[in-house]
């Protein structure tokens, strides 16, 4: 499998990489802090799975309204949204159209 790990915390990233490391049929960890830096690779590479952060502070949008636009072209690819904040966040999985396939 190919992975994406997309949120603006960087320590964030680095702890979903660490506890992904550990599945043996991973081939690929990509972090992104920036969704313009996912958009480039995404014709690129393959991915299987993207964690897409929910909330965004450096980005005008937030992670479902990117993950329906990936979705849009990319529809082959699985989103599981993450957020630390799931009081506020649990609803918005669903607003906007993606292949979603978790959410932690």
């Amino acid at each position: 499998m190919k992975i994406a790990i997309c949120d603006d915390e960087m320590i964030f990233l680095e702890q979903m990489e660490e506890l992904l490391k550990g599945c043996k049929d991973i081939q690929c960890i990509d972090k992104y802090d920036n969704i313009d830096a996912l958009n480039e690779m995404l014709p690129k590479i393959k991915y299987d799975v993207i964690f897409m952060d929910i909330e965004w502070n450096k980005g005008k949008e937030n992670g479902t309204h990117y993950a329906a636009k990936i979705n849009e072209k990319y529809s082959h690819i699985q989103i599981i949204y993450v957020t630390a904040y799931n009081d506020r966040c649990s609803e918005a999985i669903f607003w906007e159209p993606s292949n979603l396939c978790g959410y932690l």
